[in-house]
């Protein structure tokens, strides 16, 4: 079965953070309690009532949050309007970075336990050669 190009960037940063032997979560694994609480109050990126899922989470030196979004395409990496980054519901599912924020923010916003949360989008291609996986 052949697997989306989506599925292929997660697929690079999954390797990526095995690598780096880091501890991570993907959306059906929070790994942490105050985040996974967060996640359950704040609404879907579509906006609606159903549970936000970054792709990917992790605890940087087990107080900062970190949230991974994965897009296929260099230009779903950044959506920004004059204001700086779009936080639109159209963007924040559209593009790897807004995504990002958009559940770094809610998270601060959501749980007295954190003061910083970072945000990772990773989107790319693959041009001629194929990646190993």
């Amino acid at each position: 079965m052949a697997i989306s190009l989506e599925e292929r960037i997660k697929n690079w940063a999954i390797v990526e953070l095995n690598k780096a032997g880091v501890n991570y979560g993907s959306e059906n694994d929070i790994k942490d309690a105050h985040v996974a609480d967060a996640l359950v109050k704040m609404p879907s990126k579509s906006g609606g009532a159903g549970i936000a899922r970054p792709d990917a989470n992790f605890m940087m030196a087990g107080t900062i949050p970190v949230f991974l979004e994965y897009k296929w395409g260099v230009d779903k990496l950044v959506k920004k309007n004059k204001s700086g980054i779009d936080v639109s519901t159209k963007a924040t599912q559209n593009y790897a970075d807004n995504g990002a924020i958009y559940y770094a923010r809610h998270t601060l916003a959501l749980s007295d336990e954190f003061h910083e949360a970072i945000a990772v989008g990773i989107a790319g291609e693959i041009g001629t050669a194929e990646p190993d996986q």
